[in-house]
């Protein structure tokens, strides 16, 4: 007995397993089962899928029509993204609302402005003085690596071309 084939392989399920008019009519030439007994859904569990897909909002797992031709065992091949998310409507509705005048949006503008300048700590006396110490101290390590790079590569240039 063959293996099924995984869900992911983009194979059809039915490759292999006899389905072929030929292979029936043989089978059922020597009393052996020919595959007609699996169970087809009904067009009434057919419809029932379907609008219990469309009332969660989901898409529906498959289309009323071509499931009534279907076997219980037909997998569906896992769809391919396209690029981007679909925009929510919520948010292609916010997209569509009209902006405030220019003088309104500079207004907002000042307002925000001044609420992040509220968030604002000054630093202590102290703390003031440690940073600067800081910045003193990195500027004076750059400027010594920077110099010691410059005067190496500056060597370097004589050295190949002669000077």
């Amino acid at each position: 007995m063959s293996t099924p084939p995984h869900a992911d392989s983009g194979e059809p399920d039915d490759i292999g397993r006899g389905d072929d008019p030929r292979d029936e009519r043989d089978s059922a030439a020597r009393g052996e089962e020919t595959g007609d007994d699996i169970q087809q859904p009904s067009a009434d569990a057919t419809s029932a899928a379907a609008s219990e897909d469309e009332a969660d909002g989901s898409e529906p797992s498959e289309p009323a029509t071509a499931a009534a031709g279907r076997t219980a065992r037909s997998v569906r091949a896992p769809q391919q993204s396209k690029g981007r998310a679909t925009t929510s409507r919520k948010d292609a509705e916010a997209a569509r609302q009209v902006q405030p005048n220019v003088f309104a949006r500079i207004a907002r503008f000042v307002r925000q402005v001044v609420q992040e300048l509220r968030k604002v700590v000054t630093p202590t006396r102290n703390e003031l003085f440690t940073y600067i110490g800081v910045v003193i101290v990195f500027l004076i390590v750059m400027m010594i690596y920077v110099g010691v790079l410059d005067f190496g590569f500056g060597r370097l240039v004589l050295w190949a071309f002669g000077g």
